[in-house]
């Protein structure tokens, strides 16, 4: 007969197995979820182009209406970004900018603000940051 302590230690294995297995099988899905959005991209590239080529903006299929459509997708050169904002400044667009902070760089902070006060959120910080903490098993080969 296994003592209580033995149980613990079976539950406590068990749930660790799980967590690996469930991990283990996340990795997989991302990878074929990677693998399913090129196939949809590639998929999509031949699709447009039968259909440009036979000029069809639209079709019916198996109760699904299918589109034509061209999306714009538009970036700030990175090299670029600062005389962007200095420029749409300059031409009265700076409405458009916005100043940010990288969330890993906000959580440096505020972890050091907390470890300076006490490990309390200080007052000046209150209500403007969310804190809160969660417990984490992490897994190494």
């Amino acid at each position: 007969m296994k003592t209580a302590e033995e149980v613990k230690s079976v539950e406590m294995f068990n749930l660790a197995d799980d967590l690996r297995e469930l991990q283990e099988k996340k990795a997989l899905l991302q990878e074929e979820l990677k693998d399913v959005n090129g196939q949809i991209k590639d998929t999509t590239g031949l699709l447009s182009e039968q259909m440009i080529n036979h000029e069809i903006q639209n079709f019916n299929r198996n109760g699904r209406l299918f589109y034509l459509t061209t999306q714009q997708y538009i970036s700030a050169v990175a090299s670029m970004r600062e005389q962007l904002h200095e420029t749409l400044r300059e031409k009265g667009f700076g409405d458009l900018v916005k100043e940010a902070v990288h969330p890993q760089t906000l959580r440096a902070f505020v972890r050091e603000q907390i470890e300076e006060n006490d490990d309390e959120v200080p007052g000046w910080l209150d209500g403007l940051v969310s804190v809160y903490e969660e417990d984490q098993v992490r897994i190494r080969k």
